[in-house]
């Protein structure tokens, strides 16, 4: 039975590749994750002291700022992820000099003319964009936000590695040699690539072992650490051309497939960026994701409640119900035509 949803391939082109492209434009600087990269920027503007943060939320955007003594105040979304706007400005007028967290989600967020009327009313504002669910905001990003960020392993077959961009700021972190982290994900990702050809189940278990021991590196660090070697050279030569234009194509046929098919409440509006995973709104989420790993489809719930305040009915609708279906750069038309069978067949 052929699996979807864990193993991540590439295009090689260095002449393609992200940083080269990015660096033409503006200043970058190479993190071991998305977390690194929160956790620098709330060291090096821990004077702040308040950070505005959507209610829907990854764990790891938050903790670097409570561990950096960060009060941390939430805005709610409407129902197509974009902020209530009403909120939002009554919190930055409350703190004008915080950093505020804009999150893409799925590319279905456009925050431009948000961020120049936020810039031109509250110029001491610090913005920090988050795009790891959209890598086309890094790719093009604009001089608006301060810092956008991008957590790149969760796109590329890299073991480790997250790119911050900024027009206006420099960084100031290292490449590392030898890591724990890229180290335990890189043993990991040589056994699933075995498994996929063997289907030996021991290997499947020792990958998600190192995986899992992998990921408790960057949950227990304490200081943000740099990219390692190996990542870096990987991304010198990906072809990040070709692994947009694979997703896009592949979003757009899976979109196009169970638009027909599936009823509206289960899917979201028609989305002309997505290129991340296809996201579906289910009621009975938990049930269905493991029906679907029965017959070799492995969803991802983004993200697991960390809040236990109350939040707007939106974003708990998104904790709840949301279901986030792989489209990436490893599948052609054959796979993912077989993912729409298994989803229509699932949830008739």
């Amino acid at each position: 039975m052929r699996e979807y949803g864990s193993f991540i391939e590439g295009t090689y082109n260095s002449k393609k590749n992200i940083l080269s492209i990015i660096g033409e434009c503006c200043n970058f600087g190479l993190f071991r994750s998305g977390r690194d990269i929160l956790s620098y920027i709330a060291a090096c503007y821990k004077n702040r002291k308040f950070i505005i943060m959507p209610e829907y939320f990854c764990e790891s955007m938050i903790k670097p700022f409570e561990n950096t003594s960060f009060e941390v105040i939430f805005y709610s979304l409407n129902a197509d992820f974009s902020p209530n706007v009403d909120k939002l400005f009554e919190l930055v007028n409350i703190y004008p000099d915080a950093i505020l967290m804009l999150v893409d989600y799925y590319g279905y967020t456009d925050f431009n003319s948000l961020k120049i009327q936020l810039k031109e009313f509250y110029p001491n504002l610090l913005i920090i964009e988050d795009a790891t669910q959209d890598l086309n905001k890094i790719i093009f990003a604009n001089n608006f936000a301060d810092f956008t960020l991008c957590s790149l392993r969760k796109w590329l077959p890299i073991p480790d590695g997250a790119i911050c961009v900024s027009h206006a700021h420099s960084f100031e972190i290292s490449e590392i040699e030898i890591d724990p982290l890229s180290e335990q994900k890189r043993k990991a990702m040589e056994e699933k690539f075995l498994y996929l050809s063997d289907k030996d189940i021991t290997r499947k278990e020792k990958y998600l072992n190192l995986n899992s021991t992998a990921e408790k590196y960057i949950a227990n660090s304490s200081h943000p650490e740099g990219i390692s070697k190996l990542s870096k050279d990987i991304l010198s030569i990906l072809d990040i051309e070709v692994t947009l234009k694979r997703r896009k194509y592949n979003y757009d046929r899976l979109d196009a497939t169970l638009r027909k098919t599936l009823p509206k409440d289960v899917l979201f509006q028609p989305n002309s960026n997505g290129t991340f995973m296809y996201p579906l709104i289910l009621n009975n989420r938990n049930e269905i994701q493991k029906k679907l790993a029965i017959k070799g489809l492995y969803t991802q719930i983004l993200w697991p409640r960390y809040l236990n305040t109350t939040i707007c009915i939106h974003c708990k609708n998104f904790y709840d119900n949301l279901l986030a279906i792989p489209i990436d750069q490893r599948y052609n038309s054959e796979d993912i035509d077989d993912i729409a069978h298994i989803l229509i067949e699932t949830l008739k």
